[in-house]
């Protein structure tokens, strides 16, 4: 595993998801070095597909790339090529045609990736392997729940392989009868119309957060955002680590605006 990481970088990026793998590209293009890490056993945070049955499945849930901002749309689509599909009224939408997977690919291409691998771990191990860090979890778990938790809302999945060609005849039927326990089932051949004698759906629950789940919604009622704004002025005390993305910034953000974040944190830094 060491093997891949030199002795020293510019910048250590914590988490391989839409954040952190932008910021990366953006890093590169400028002539600097950067390891990217991530404590999952895969690239690509939520937006991670697998292929079941020939059918591209975005794991932590279905993600459609919508926006209004011209330049993002042309960003991601210099990248990847975009298949159209609607689910909004803004002005550019589409997925991947490949899946997100190949958008990350592209974005981390010249960094050096490792999978599995936590933060403490790294940084036990190598001590000031990097000039700054690129953090992307969540900034209370950094600092070790030192003034308490942050809360979000979490999501749980039900996968299911069906030996038929077709369960429901679209994407996405959402569900909001008190009755029905899920709030949605996702068919996942249909965002990109994917052709299968089978067919993969995902029944979608919501559920509290806790540690050991996935940190999805943050609630950004007052006494969160007071304790966030508490860990900020802990964050102050370590000028070389640079908070951003969902979890970092404790903000929920559409791809496109994640995207755009890490950019605009990019350049701002590196310019």
């Amino acid at each position: 595993m060491w093997n891949n990481v030199n002795q020293h970088y510019d910048y250590l990026i914590v988490g391989a998801g839409l954040y952190g793998a932008t910021f990366a590209q953006e890093a590169t293009i400028r002539g600097k070095s950067c390891l990217v890490i991530d404590r999952r056993p895969q690239i690509g945070g939520n937006v991670y597909c697998e292929n079941i049955e020939g059918i591209t499945v975005c794991k932590y849930g279905p993600h459609i790339f919508h926006t209004n901002q011209k330049d993002i749309w042309e960003y991601v689509s210099d990248y990847v090529k975009f298949l159209p599909y609607s689910c909004s009224i803004d002005k550019y939408q589409g997925i991947p045609e490949k899946g997100y997977n190949c958008l990350i690919e592209k974005l981390l291409e010249g960094s050096t990736v490792i999978i599995n691998m936590p933060y403490q771990k790294l940084v036990t191990a190598f001590p000031g392997i990097a000039d700054k860090v690129i953090y992307t979890g969540s900034i209370d778990e950094f600092f070790e729940y030192s003034l308490g938790r942050l809360e979000y809302d979490s999501l749980r999945f039900e996968q299911e392989i069906l030996d038929k060609p077709d369960f429901q005849g679209q994407a996405i039927i959402d569900y909001c009868d008190s009755e029905t326990s899920y709030t949605r089932i996702i068919e996942h051949k249909y965002f990109t119309n994917q052709k299968s004698s089978k067919t993969v759906i995902t029944r979608e629950y919501s559920e509290e957060w806790l540690p050991g789940k996935e940190r999805y919604y943050p609630i950004n009622d007052e006494k969160n955002n007071k304790l966030y704004q508490q860990y900020l002025e802990l964050a102050k005390e370590c000028p070389n680590i640079i908070f951003g993305g969902r979890l970092g910034k404790y903000q929920y953000y559409d791809m496109d605006k994640t995207i755009a974040s890490a950019i605009e944190k990019a350049k701002e830094v590196l310019e």
